[in-house]
């Protein structure tokens, strides 16, 4: 037995009425997508260790040597592990997909782009940041295309709250050992020091991301095992986000629960579920809110006493006026990944807005751009047709995760930072909409799915 079908039994449950088993073409097949799920979250572990190269993504060295920017050893171990997992142990049947043309037109963009910047300055760092743009949409057609069953889509969601939820359940046990016990002065400024401390950068939109999933599971009644641990993984990445220092995943976080709430309330067993997580999670926040104060809170703080003039605002700001005036001098191909000026260290930098869809104007032009937007808001679309026309309460619940959580993206972080041309961020949020593409299509082409006793027990609910 392989380590993913291993992987697949604890996160996948399989014991299936007969009549849903012809909806399970192949376990096999299900337990290898969800192993591929685990690896969309390498990328995630490379941050938090430090075993990616980072050199100040969007900065490029001069001199000698060409130097690697932000997590390409990330980029290139997803891309050949991914591949080869597929290439090796799936059949690949090309899905038809409202999202293929435009996610191909964006990637054909780019690559035109690129190739006018190469002609202007043949670097090896246009490639590298070019391919960190447009290898994160690769994820889509894995998912779109390795996906066979719905069950497959549920085991997708337990194995990255699993794999999420554990780290971050190490790292509030860390806290609150540290924090909540009084820990000495001197300790805790050591260990503020340590990398785990300083996860702001893009880390809480992925732990939003899965505690968006996580919710839903719960709210939804999904028929997962062990629903208590899954309920205290939503409840310590809901915790994590106070301790992790960003404002910008606190407010994405809101806007997912409040989304599932309204989407989930017209259920009575929902209502039940919601009364619940309220009272625990209110529960948390008052406490976080009466102890020590943490680095979220201490943000939050600081952003309502300078009355929004904070420092990292300004530096936003004038990060986005950049990027605008890069766009205005060329809106066609924008920077086109050629090097702009040199900053204070005389490195060579490539325009960092800040922004994900002005991000993709400054680097492959307004129509680039345009086309992202145009993803979304179909995905969007679709997937809020699904979750309104769904066959079954398992549907619907897949259908509602993915909305809020796309939604809130859309709406919050993505107008704070560049999710998707980040791996740790890009590569699961390109996954997830594959997924949910691939459950698009089983509505579109009719097929009916026979509820389970536990979804029958929802609906009636």
């Amino acid at each position: 037995m392989t380590f993913s079908e291993i992987f697949g039994q604890i996160v996948i449950r399989r014991r299936l009425p007969s009549h849903e088993k012809k909806l399970v073409e192949n376990h096999k097949s299900s337990t290898r997508v969800v192993f591929l799920s685990a690896i969309i979250v390498v990328p995630f572990f490379l941050k938090v260790t430090g075993s990616s190269i980072e050199l100040g993504d969007p900065v490029v060295a001069t001199g000698v040597g060409q130097t690697l920017p932000i997590s390409v050893f990330a980029v290139a171990l997803f891309l050949g592990t991914s591949t080869a997992t597929i290439l090796l142990k799936n059949r690949i049947r090309w899905r038809r997909s409202p999202l293929n043309i435009p996610i191909l037109l964006f990637v054909f963009l780019n690559l035109f782009a690129l190739l006018v910047g190469l002609s202007h300055e043949a670097r090896v760092e246009n490639l590298l940041f070019c391919l960190q743009t447009i290898a994160p949409f690769l994820s889509f057609f894995i998912a779109l295309n390795a996906v066979e069953s719905i069950a497959a889509v549920q085991g997708i969601f337990v194995a990255c709250i699993w794999i999420i939820g554990g780290f971050v359940l190490f790292l509030a046990a860390l806290t609150t050992i540290v924090i909540g016990f009084g820990a000495p002065t001197e300790v805790y400024e050591y260990l503020v020091t340590l990398p785990v401390y300083q996860l702001f950068d893009y880390i809480p939109l992925v732990v939003a991301a899965v505690y968006g999933l996580g919710l839903a599971l719960l709210l939804g009644g999904a028929p997962t095992k062990r629903k208590w641990i899954l309920f205290g993984f939503v409840m310590v990445m809901l915790f994590s986000i106070f301790m992790l220092r960003s404002r910008g995943a606190l407010v994405t976080m809101v806007v997912i629960t409040l989304i599932q709430f309204v989407l989930f309330a017209r259920s009575h067993g929902s209502t039940k579920r919601i009364a619940i997580f309220s009272v625990a999670s209110g529960s948390m926040i008052i406490l976080l809110l009466l102890g020590p104060e943490t680095l979220t809170l201490e943000n939050v703080r600081y952003f309502l006493e300078e009355k929004g003039d904070d420092q990292s605002l300004i530096e936003r700001q004038f990060n986005m006026s950049l990027a605008v005036e890069t766009i205005s001098r060329n809106p066609l191909i924008g920077q086109a990944y050629v090097t702009g000026g040199e900053n204070a260290l005389n490195q060579r930098t490539i325009a960092n807005p800040h922004n994900q869809y002005l991000t993709y104007a400054v680097r492959g032009g307004i129509i680039s751009m345009l086309v992202y937007v145009w993803i979304l808001v179909l995905f969007l679309k679709r997937i809020f047709l699904l979750l309104v026309k769904a066959s079954t309460a398992l549907m619907r619940t897949f259908g509602i995760a993915l909305f809020s959580v796309f939604l809130g993206v859309s709406l919050v972080s993505n107008m704070l930072q560049d999710n998707f041309t980040q791996p740790y961020s890009g590569f699961l949020l390109c996954f997830l909409m594959g997924a949910g593409e691939f459950l698009c299509n089983q509505r579109a082409g009719g097929t009916k799915q026979v509820p389970t006793s536990t979804q029958k027990g929802s609906q009636a609910a």
